[in-house]
């Protein structure tokens, strides 16, 4: 029985039982590594960057479609994170300070 393929630009992830295939290991550790990057990057940003530059290079490798639907959400939520950083400086910026309550909005965002 052969699974259908999985669109990676669905905002709900597919789970193995979904794909009907096991993630290989090697996979499963690259997915946690990256979400552990980002979830650190709330207390060190410069964690995220690591992330998106182990997912850029390594998705081509990628065998598992959960294992690549999960690359392609992680790289989404880096440059949704990036962009709003980058709101909330420049509304922090204009506003005197007054911007910054998007910075911790952005930490949880990143987190959940």
């Amino acid at each position: 029985m052969e699974s259908a393929a999985i669109p990676v630009n669905t905002m709900e992830l597919p789970t193995e039982a979904e794909t009907g295939g096991a993630i290989p290991e090697n996979e499963k550790s690259l997915t946690t590594i990256v979400y552990v990057l980002q979830a650190l990057s709330v207390l060190l940003g410069f964690t995220a960057i690591a992330g998106v530059i182990v997912n850029y290079v390594k998705r081509g490798d990628l065998t598992s479609d959960v294992a690549k639907a999960h690359c392609s959400w992680q790289i989404r939520t880096f440059w949704w994170m990036f962009g709003w950083a980058i709101l909330g400086v420049i509304i922090t910026t204009v506003t005197f300070g007054i911007g910054a309550i998007v910075f911790p909005i952005i930490g949880v965002w990143s987190t959940v």
